[in-house]
């Protein structure tokens, strides 16, 4: 389930200040993987691609795990996805589910995202 993925753009819409693309990706069989409404898909890392719409952020693992875009910021912490959210840091669970950096008990319950599995 690692397949190809292709990046796709609908047409520059008007924006204040001048035009911009808004972007997506399919597979290789036309699905869906990420909604056509985002400002920027960066190049995969650590096997994670970090999106962005309207300043927030999300991404989409290589084995098509998609994160809606409601971060504040994401990055790579040990392996694992590392997000903040209204000054909050904290890990995504394998189900999807913010789980805070802070609560131990909770984080040693859950299955983490690991961004090294695929």
């Amino acid at each position: 389930n690692c397949g190809r993925w292709y990046l796709i753009a609908i047409s520059p819409m008007h924006v204040t200040g001048g035009e911009k693309y808004l972007t997506g990706v399919i597979d290789g069989e036309g699905n869906l993987l990420v909604p056509c409404e985002m400002d920027v898909i960066y190049a995969v890392s650590n096997n994670i691609a970090v999106i962005e719409k309207n300043g927030k952020f999300g991404g989409i693992t290589m084995d098509n795990f998609y994160l809606e875009p409601v971060y504040d910021e994401v990055e790579d912490k040990d392996g694992y996805l590392y997000v903040c959210k209204e000054g909050a840091w904290g890990y995504i669970s394998r189900k999807g589910e913010f789980i805070d950096g802070n609560d131990e008990d909770r984080m040693d319950e859950e299955e983490l995202l690991c961004l090294f599995e695929y």
